[in-house]
């Protein structure tokens, strides 16, 4: 009969003990393993494998979950007044007020506010209109952080929701101090201080 056993050194020399007392005429065959570490994952990696694990098991798309967690935890961009960044597009926002624009290997990402105006210039002063001359109408979009651009405090939030839903889901997730090792390697990545606690 074959059995399998998984656990520390300390583990099994305890366990093939009691084995050996009760039945001294078995022989063991021990094989080494180590546990697959998340050494090489990040805190934005680990996100990313989060949201693909819930697309899977919703059978939506991985973009839609990624979407849904950077609207609900919205981080905005400041502009120099110490405001808000924003900007007004005519494009119709996605199932979760988002929009996006491809700025070199990334996105930049602007979330729904809710409100729609008619400029004649633009927070730069340009003219903003169509081909036809008429003004623009469009929405305001608030400048939110795209997830590899966020603090370490921040992305702890994105991925403690991210968690939360996996294991509603029955979705394996990383322990409370796994998550706060990736976070401190995403902070001193980033230049954050890192605390000593």
């Amino acid at each position: 009969m074959s059995e399998k056993f998984t656990g520390d050194t300390d583990m099994i020399v305890r366990y093939v003990m009691e084995e050996k007392l009760k039945n001294p005429e078995v022989v063991w065959d021990i094989d080494e393993h180590q546990e697959k570490k998340l050494r090489s994952l990040s805190a934005n990696s680990y996100f990313y494998v989060l949201c693909n694990k819930i697309a899977i098991k919703q059978r939506i798309s991985d973009i839609e979950v990624h979407d849904k967690f950077l609207s609900e935890n919205r981080y905005y961009y400041e502009n120099e007044g110490g405001g808000i960044d924003w900007k007004v597009s005519p494009v119709t926002p996605n199932a979760y007020g988002l929009i996006k624009e491809k700025v070199g290997k990334y996105y930049e990402y602007y979330v729904d506010s809710g409100m729609i105006v008619k400029l004649e210039k633009t927070q730069t002063g340009d003219k903003v209109k169509y081909k036809d001359g008429e003004l623009v109408e469009g929405r305001v979009y608030w400048h939110i952080k795209g997830t590899h651009e966020m603090t370490s405090k921040e992305l702890g939030r994105v991925i403690d929701s991210v968690i939360f839903e996996a294991n509603q889901l029955g979705i394996e997730t990383i322990t409370p101090i796994e998550k706060e090792r990736l976070l401190a390697m995403w902070g001193e990545k980033h230049g954050e201080k890192v605390n000593s606690n």
